[in-house]
């Protein structure tokens, strides 16, 4: 059994700290807003192995989210390149890097179409590159390939 001795609230995230019957010292949890409020703890609850595992999950996950957004801050990413991303450089578990990866998704910070879209007209206007070829390397880059073929579309060859 553990017992949750401290939870701490700053920006919109959540520090828990749990201790074990047999260590007083304990692990801190830190757990954004959104994944700590259907844990429904409360300093002095005393949980199981199998909250304290959804506590952990949480945890990992809320690290997992904060990498991604860190991740496409700096450039346009492809749901597959951003996943491939945290999973082969941040050696994120998959099931982890999907739900941070469709977490990004849901909160709008990856929308592929327009993303596509631009990079077929930067690719059209400044390359010269056809809508073939534009596919490909949408297709390359991780994007499905019908998002991929609607982009090339979109800005027909040399248009």
């Amino acid at each position: 059994m553990y017992r949750i001795t401290e939870i701490e609230a700053s920006g919109g995230r959540f520090a828990v700290r749990v201790v074990s019957e047999d260590e007083p010292v304990g692990e801190k949890y830190i757990v954004a807003k959104e994944f700590f409020a259907p844990l429904a703890l409360s300093k002095g609850d005393v949980i199981g192995d199998e909250e304290l595992a959804s506590l952990s999950r949480s945890a990992e996950l809320t690290a997992a989210v904060s990498k991604a957004l860190d991740v496409i801050s700096y450039s346009n990413l492809s749901l597959k390149a951003l996943i491939d991303k945290l999973r082969l450089k941040y050696k994120v578990e998959r099931s982890l890097a999907e739900e941070a990866a469709d977490y990004a998704v849901r909160r709008r910070y990856i929308d592929e179409d327009s993303q596509a879209r631009k990079i077929a007209a930067a690719a059209v206007r400044t390359k010269l590159w056809g809508a073939r070829r534009v596919v490909a390397e949408l297709m390359a880059k991780g994007y499905p390939k019908s998002c991929a073929e609607d982009a090339a579309s979109s800005v027909g060859d040399g248009e």
